[in-house]
């Protein structure tokens, strides 16, 4: 049977992956420790965190390899101003501000207390309580106090359900030739179901029919995690 475009998408897809003589679980290991080697923006310092003792960090946190791509962007564009829709415990923000330096302008919103609380001390224990600023609450109504056309680079990645009114306005806030990065569009593959089963599945689901067509930006969307929507204004 001939190969699809389908089946050559992903690197441990059949077509990709023939040749390795393991089992397919060591390929994804393989590709993993390949690409950690590979990729200098990958090899960040590790920070002292304070974790939440019911929800699994590594399953709610960046993944390094995505960091890596947001630290790339990040320098392929001398972004200087970061704003995160997502806080968690502070991992990403603490990343970002540190890989941008001095002049960083990192601020991040989370709607939740306990992790808010989590993510301040852990700012404070990494020396960085000073280069970014957290605000807690609602998402959508932190971002209306900010000022419009000062971020660089917005990473989206909170409150899935309401993705199509925070990307809008994220555009807002956004300057002249700045990025958005949206994440978890593909939200566990619910956005494929012909009705989505849950509400993040739908604002997911919306917020690429939002931008489908949108002439104002350049868009790509990349199988990366658990999906990933990348903006540029054009």
């Amino acid at each position: 049977m001939a190969q699809q475009y389908f089946d050559r998408v992903l690197p441990n897809q059949d077509f990709n992956s023939n040749l390795f003589k393991g089992k397919k679980d060591d390929y994804m290991k393989s590709l993993y420790n390949l690409i950690n080697d590979f990729s200098s923006e990958i090899n960040f310092k590790k920070f002292k965190l304070n974790k939440h003792n019911r929800v699994n960090c590594e399953e709610m946190s960046t993944p390094p390899v995505q960091l890596a791509l947001l630290k790339f962007l990040i320098g392929m564009t001398n972004t200087k101003t970061f704003l995160e829709i997502g806080t968690f415990i502070g991992n990403t923000a603490m990343h970002i501000a540190d890989f941008i330096g001095k002049e960083a302008s990192v601020v991040t919103l989370e709607k939740f207390d306990e992790f808010a609380k989590l993510a301040k001390q852990n700012f404070k224990d990494n020396g960085l309580e000073n280069k970014i600023t957290l605000y807690q609450g609602d998402a959508y109504d932190s971002m209306k106090l900010l000022n419009d056309g000062f971020f660089d680079f917005i990473y989206v990645d909170g409150d899935k359900g309401r993705y199509p009114e925070i990307s809008k306005l994220a555009e807002q806030k956004l300057s002249k030739n700045g990025l958005i990065l949206i994440d978890d569009v593909f939200f566990h593959g619910d956005v494929s179901n012909d009705k989505q089963n849950t509400d993040k599945g739908l604002g997911c689901k919306n917020v690429l029919e939002q931008y489908k067509n949108n002439k104002k930006f350049h868009k790509y969307l990349m199988p990366i995690n658990n999906g990933i929507l990348l903006l540029k204004r054009i």
